[in-house]
C-alpha cells in the first residue's frame, strides 16, 4: 500500500508540474505581448528659458512632424545643479505628444535648436489612452 501510495503521489506530483508549466508557457506570451513596458506613443518633456524660445521650438518640432502635439506651461521654477553649484531660474516646459519611432528624430531636433548645453529631453511611455486621440498622433506625425 505504502508503494502504491507513494506512486500515486508521485504521479500527482508531476502532473500537477506539467499542467502547471503548461499553463505557464501558455500565459507567458501572453502577459509579454498585453503588458509590456514597449509604448507605440510617448509624452516628451522639455524645458527652454523663454517663451520666445518654447514657441519657436515647438514649430520647428510639429512643422517637421516630429509631434503632434506641444503643450508650453509658463513660468515653472527648476532648481539643478550646473557648474558644482545649485541653480533655480523660471523656466517654461514643453509637454510634447509623439510616437516612440521618432525620438531619436526629436532629441537631434532639440539639440539642433535649443539654447541650452544639455537640454532636458525626457520621454515617458503612453501605456494606455484615448484610442481616437492616440489614432491622431499617427496621423499628424510622420
Amino acid at each position: 500500500k505504502l508503494v502504491n501510495l507513494s506512486l500515486s503521489s508521485l504521479f500527482l506530483s508531476l502532473f500537477s508540474i506539467l499542467i502547471i508549466s503548461l499553463l505557464i508557457s501558455f500565459y507567458i506570451p501572453f502577459l509579454m505581448e498585453n503588458n509590456n513596458n514597449e509604448s507605440e506613443y510617448l509624452v516628451g518633456y522639455i524645458t527652454i528659458d523663454s517663451k520666445e524660445n518654447a514657441k519657436g521650438l515647438a514649430k520647428g518640432l510639429l512643422t517637421e512632424k516630429l509631434v503632434a502635439c506641444v503643450n508650453i506651461i509658463d513660468n515653472i521654477t527648476s532648481m539643478y545643479w550646473w557648474d558644482d553649484k545649485i541653480n533655480e531660474d523660471t523656466e517654461f516646459l514643453l509637454m510634447i505628444k509623439s510616437k516612440k519611432s521618432l525620438q531619436d528624430e526629436i532629441i537631434e531636433k532639440v539639440k539642433q535648436l535649443h539654447s541650452y548645453d544639455v537640454p532636458e529631453i525626457i520621454f515617458l511611455p503612453i501605456t494606455k489612452g484615448n484610442a481616437d486621440y492616440l489614432d491622431w498622433i499617427s496621423e499628424n506625425t510622420k
